[in-house]
Order: structure tokens, then sequence, then C-alpha cells
């Protein structure tokens, strides 16, 4: 079976962005890989269980009161280049009408004693055509794990500009925490280092096109 796979371009060591649209199937396909088909059949894999962390970590009104979330919510990527991808959701109903959007980032984690998903990342990050998911993963690393940019549209700053708050997130070993060490980055910039902040700077001269969602 085939999985259609839609193909972003994402910063930082020349990757590629993969929304898959078959969670189950390509779990299942990821233990199997890993511990055989009788052990993958053996773990079982729910999107209950990622819905349910979800809504906890949301804190507000849930974000899915179903049990299946829609495909084009669900995107994968491989932040800590260890041959297994991560996951991303990104409820439409957690943004707003400046494109603002809540993500969740999270892992299946296998230990056999407790498995389950885990939260590695909720922030808030305006959807572009440079943070297609609200984020951006910047062409460097922090512990193995590629260092996560949002930016956050507070409004006007000008005729026809946008008021874009920075945030950058980096992998303390454990999970993704703000940085706050100064500047950033915190070693001299390389070249794309340069275009991809650049590249973030011209997003205040995007426009802002309605959309029927909820306001945030």
């Amino acid at each position: 079976m085939k999985i259609p796979i839609l193909v972003l371009k994402f910063y930082g060591q020349g990757k590629l962005m993969k929304s898959k649209y078959c969670l189950s199937l390509l779990l299942g396909m990821i233990l199997m890989g890993l511990s055989g088909p009788s052990k993958a059949q053996e773990v079982p894999i729910s999107e209950d269980e990622m819905i349910a962390l979800i809504n906890s970590s949301y804190g507000k009104t849930p974000l899915y009161e179903g049990k299946d979330i829609p495909d084009k919510h669900l995107h994968t990527f491989d932040f800590n280049d260890d041959g297994t991808s991560e996951w991303v959701v990104v409820p439409e109903n957690a943004c707003g009408e400046t494109k603002n959007c809540t993500f969740f980032m999270m892992e299946y984690d296998k230990k056999p004693k407790k498995p389950g998903w885990k939260l590695l990342l909720m922030a808030d990050g305006k959807v572009t055509s440079t943070t297609p998911w609200g984020f951006a993963t910047a062409p460097r690393k922090t512990k193995g794990y590629l260092d996560i940019v949002t930016v956050f549209d507070t409004g006007p700053e000008g005729p026809g500009l946008r008021h874009l708050d920075r945030h950058i997130y980096v992998w303390n070993g454990k999970k993704y925490e703000e940085y706050s060490a100064g500047n950033y980055p915190p070693d001299r910039p390389n070249d794309e280092m340069k275009v991809f902040l650049s590249d973030l700077d011209k997003l205040k001269f995007q426009r802002t096109a309605p959309r029927n969602l909820h306001k945030k």
C-alpha cells in the first residue's frame, strides 16, 4: 500500500519534512522494523492516547472530542537524526485569524515497561510558507536535536508590516525548552544560519489572509 506523502523543504541538514496520512500503519511499520512482526502486533497503538495527551496538555476546551485526528493535522520529521520520526500535530481549531497556531511535538516511547506518547514541546507559532507547522528547524543542533524557531504574530507594526515575536527552543536532554542564553546563535552564524534568520525576518512582510478559524 502506498502512503500519500507531502514533502516540504526544511532548514537543517538538508532534510525533508514528511506528512504521512496513516498513523497506525506507519507506527506499526516502525515497530515491526525494530522488534519483528510478532512484537509489533503485541504493542497496541491508538490515537486515543495521543488525543488524551494533547487535550490534557492544552488545558482548555478539548481540541479533539472524537477518537481520530484528521490526516491534515498529522506530520512527521526526524529531529534528532536517529532514523525514527517524531510526530507533530497542528490542530486547526487551535489556530487564530492571524494564523498563530498551537502545535504539539511528540514521540512514541517504545520502552517495554511503559510504552506511550511523550510530549516534547507544546508551543505557539505563526503558520507561514517558512514555518508551515508553526515553526522552522534551524540549521543548528543542541545535544543532538535540531533547534526550533517560532514567530508569533502580535499585530500590525506599520503600513504593510506585522510585528512578529521570535521564540527559540533547544533540547535539554529530555524535552525542548525556550532558549535563554542571550544572543542566538551563541556562536558566530555561518552562511546557512544567516539565510535562515533573514528568511524569518522577511515574514513580517507577509499578508495575513482571513481564515474561518477560532480566534486566538
